[in-house]
């Protein structure tokens, strides 16, 4: 009895663990790079200058009229009808967003703030605009420096550079050279057309024409605004190529109305994809511009 109460034979106690493991312990998330971030943009311009600056692989969700990225890049949406699901599946680091003018959706931002998602916002109405947004672009990110991000921050000044000199005089040309008034249309029922404080009328001038419409926005037309105003030249714009039928069907009242753009067969279809986005392809929809306003002036030279 005495031996058994033997406090020396007692076992060791033992001590018991309260906290994780080393191995159990929560591992810190890699930070985010230039060649891991995961970007949604809800706006085709926006869409149109991250794949000009290399960055067309990182984008993980984008609207129904994103055509510059492949059709299995899903589609989460368009800015005014967002499906929060897809979006969140898509799991993004980065939004990119051109703001409507009643604001952002709440409930995007709302989910960007809880998911730690970067927000980049940008209206884009000017050449000034797809200026500012190059210019801040790498900044917004808000990632850790590296070379590929200084290469990054390179290629959009040199596209910002590019921009910024369409805002500078054209080439002159001489008085008879080409058309000093021109209607540029971006729409036929009715005939709407963009007035002279917009990124269409800015590249319009950036070739070295002159728009007829002095007023700003898209105001609609009658054809006897048309006949009043008589431009010199009219162009009818779109992103898409039409058939001959459709063709010829949008431009028949245009050329049978009594100005001096019809009667001078400068009622034209001007076809680009790049054309109502205000965007990097401005350079190249700016110098196709300026290739018909040469041609014109050719054709009256002679």
């Amino acid at each position: 009895m005495v031996a058994g109460c033997d406090p020396g034979s007692a076992p060791e106690s033992t001590t018991m663990t309260t906290g994780p493991s080393p191995s159990a312990q929560p591992v810190a998330a890699a930070p985010v790079t230039l060649e891991t971030i995961r970007v949604v943009s809800l706006s085709p311009a926006m869409t149109q200058m991250l794949v000009d600056l290399g960055l067309g692989d990182r984008i993980v969700g984008r609207t129904p009229f994103c055509d510059s990225v492949p059709e299995t890049v899903p589609i989460v949406g368009s800015l005014l009808d967002v499906d929060y699901e897809k979006l969140l599946a898509t799991a993004p680091t980065h939004l990119v967003i051109q703001p409507a003018a009643t604001g952002t959706d709440p409930e995007v931002e709302r989910l960007a703030e809880a998911h730690h998602w970067i927000l980049i916002e940008q209206g884009l109405d000017r050449l000034a605009d797809v200026d500012a947004f190059l210019t801040q672009f790498v900044a917004h990110l808000e990632l850790p420096p590296s070379p590929a991000l200084d290469a990054l921050a390179a290629r959009c000044e040199s596209h910002a550079t590019t921009i910024r000199g369409l805002t500078m005089p054209a080439p002159a040309r001489s008085p008879a050279a080409a058309p000093t008034r021109t209607i540029l249309l971006v729409g036929t029922d009715p005939p709407t057309a963009a007035g002279n404080d917009t990124f269409v009328s800015e590249m319009l001038v950036a070739a070295g024409g002159a728009n007829a419409i002095e007023g700003p926005g898209y105001p609609e037309l009658s054809l006897e605004d048309l006949v009043k105003l008589n431009p010199d030249a009219i162009l009818v714009l779109r992103e898409l190529a039409l058939s001959d039928d459709e063709r010829s069907a949008l431009l028949r009242t245009l050329v049978s109305a009594k100005t001096e753009a019809a009667a001078s067969g400068r009622v034209e279809l001007f076809v680009d994809p790049g054309v109502m986005l205000p965007s990097t392809k401005a350079p190249e929809v700016v110098a196709r511009l300026r290739a018909v306003l040469d041609r014109w002036a050719g054709a009256q030279a002679r």
